[in-house]
């Protein structure tokens, strides 16, 4: 069925391991040099990316940083002036994030750039290898995260 043993398996997921945590260390790099924490950058990226607006519970459940982290990451940008966080139409509960003509600017200078170099990027691989790509880190991504979530329920059972 498979022709790789289990050393050459767990050797391949050390290998994408690093793969991933090097591409964390350089949008940790780029963030920093746009003199941002980690988590407020990908929040305005995440805003940026749905059009200048953005439902804080989206960005709460959609993004694997805790809540508190999350809302402490949207003051730091209201603080710098990036973002307004705003209530919802209607509610009195609800915020949502929203850009600020000086959040639009330093999109533009700093966000946009980075959107262009993962297009740039994904355009060096055929439209077949795009999706089989996405296909495949979405096959991986969701039976490492079936098999984490098991050894995480083992470890707390384990330790109670």
């Amino acid at each position: 069925m498979d022709d790789m043993d289990g050393d050459e398996l767990a050797a391949m997921a050390q290998r994408l391991d690093h793969g991933y945590n090097q591409v964390d260390k350089l949008y940790y790099e780029v963030a920093r040099a746009c003199g941002l924490p980690e988590c407020s950058y990908w929040m305005i990226y995440d805003i940026v990316q749905h059009g200048g607006s953005r439902p804080v519970a989206a960005l709460c459940s959609e993004w694997g940083y805790s809540k508190q982290t999350i809302n402490s990451a949207l003051k730091h940008l209201s603080m710098r002036g990036l973002v307004d966080l705003v209530y919802a139409e209607g509610s009195r509960k609800n915020k949502v994030a929203q850009l600020t003509v000086e959040g639009v600017r330093f999109s533009k200078r700093f966000i946009a750039p980075a959107l262009d170099a993962e297009v740039k990027a994904l355009s060096t691989l055929t439209a077949t290898e795009r999706k089989r790509f996405e296909a495949l880190v979405n096959k991986y991504d969701a039976a490492l995260s079936l098999e984490l979530t098991k050894l995480k329920e083992a470890i707390l059972e384990e330790t109670r």
